[in-house]
């Protein structure tokens, strides 16, 4: 059995393949970083990156990086990106907000769009992120809406001409919502 010592370690770090790659990140010295996952070291190149940004895109063009910098067309470049990685072609994949403030939004307009109609139709069983959108919204437009929950041998049922908005995410594999 190997024993754990300081220099078995160092003898390790000495032959790893990987410790090339250690200068490629802005590490604080006197720093042993070990969390990877949701903030992992910060790339050297990204924090060149970002500087850019803020000093040309932002500072210095301001509003006009919208269409100079191209930041129009980067929901669409980063969905091209993602879309290799999950199997789907070009052009089907689009980088936006997150599903909740999707829904929240879309949920909204149908409220707008159908201002004599109080209903929204939700799963009980949705993500619960999404009934607490759709909860939030309710509260937000002051309590004149009210959230009917029905699961889909209940569904039929709970479509009347109150209903301004069905969302359903359980059913299927992504979120579908009807305006009525």
């Amino acid at each position: 059995m190997t024993k754990l010592t300081e220099e078995y370690f160092l003898e390790l770090d000495k032959n790893d393949e990987l410790a090339r790659f250690r200068d490629e990140f802005y590490i604080p010295e006197d720093t042993i970083y070990l969390d990877g996952n949701s903030l992992g070291a910060m790339p050297l190149k990204a924090m060149q990156r970002a500087q850019k940004i803020v000093e040309d895109e932002w500072g210095k063009n301001l509003i006009k990086s919208w269409n100079t910098a191209g930041w129009f067309e980067l929901p669409y470049k980063l969905g091209d990106k993602i879309a290799s990685l999950i199997g789907a072609n070009g052009g089907e994949v689009v980088v936006t907000d997150s599903t909740g403030i999707n829904i929240f939004k879309v949920i909204s307009a149908a409220l707008s769009i159908r201002p004599e109609r109080s209903v929204i139709v939700m799963e009980g069983s949705n993500f619960p992120t999404d009934n607490y959108m759709a909860q939030g919204l309710v509260e937000l437009l002051g309590h004149k809406h009210e959230i009917r929950f029905a699961e889909i041998d209940t569904l039929i049922d709970a479509i009347d001409q109150d209903v301004a908005v069905i969302c359903l995410s359980m059913f299927i594999i992504r979120p579908v919502i009807f305006l009525i």
